[in-house]
């Protein structure tokens, strides 16, 4: 097979959507998403966004993060058409977010693979979020319990959305275990996806 591989965007789009759907139904389990307010950072187009605001209801808030202004142009679209009057979108690097106080809730999804010093952002994400507020992430990693070539023809696929086999070796789950209580981890699909969570560890 060459080494330039690559399968169309709209193939790769909605198979990673699929994915994501079934494991978004896993990682919204791990955090209490009924909840006043949550920061979900990478949104991407918002397609998975009735998941959770059917959850925080109409009193809750949702606001959505994402570094993509493409992406959050289509997130946008969907918020007007569903007439949600509680989400808000945000562009920003997942680094340089600044969260807001009194968070109950943070939800990432398909992020820290792309952030070198990943600690330091889920270690902003324990300080935003109140007393027995979660955390959830659900991300990509080197799957053990897959053939080797099973995962290079998934990386070589992913190339369009700037995913190199280094995308998979951040343990985050580490930082999660370092900055919260109660914490658990699962993995999905031979272990190329899991899901980290926590509660947040302080009295205040």
């Amino acid at each position: 097979m060459s080494e330039d591989f690559c399968l169309g965007p709209s193939v790769l789009l909605f198979v990673f959507y699929l994915a994501s759907f079934v494991a978004l139904t896993f990682a919204l389990r791990r955090i209490d998403v009924s909840v006043a307010y949550a920061v979900w950072s990478g949104v991407g187009t918002g397609l998975n966004f009735p998941s959770i605001v059917e959850k925080i209801g109409t009193e809750g808030r949702l606001t959505g993060v994402d570094i993509s202004s493409e992406m959050l142009s289509h997130a946008g679209k969907r918020v007007e058409r569903a007439g949600w009057k509680n989400v808000e979108l945000v562009q920003s690097d997942v680094v340089a977010y600044k969260y807001p106080d009194a968070v109950d809730g943070v939800l990432s999804i398909g992020v820290f693979g792309y952030i070198a010093d990943h600690d330091r952002v889920i270690e902003a994400a324990s300080r935003a979020l109140v007393p027995g507020g979660r955390l959830a992430i659900m991300d990509g990693k080197r799957p053990e319990r897959l053939p080797t070539w099973v995962f290079n023809l998934i990386v070589r696929m992913s190339r369009s959305f700037g995913v190199t086999s280094d995308y998979f070796d951040k343990r985050t789950w580490e930082s999660v275990d370092r900055y919260f209580r109660e914490t658990a981890f699962e993995e999905m699909y031979g272990g190329m996806l899991f899901i980290s969570s926590g509660t947040h560890p302080r009295s205040r």
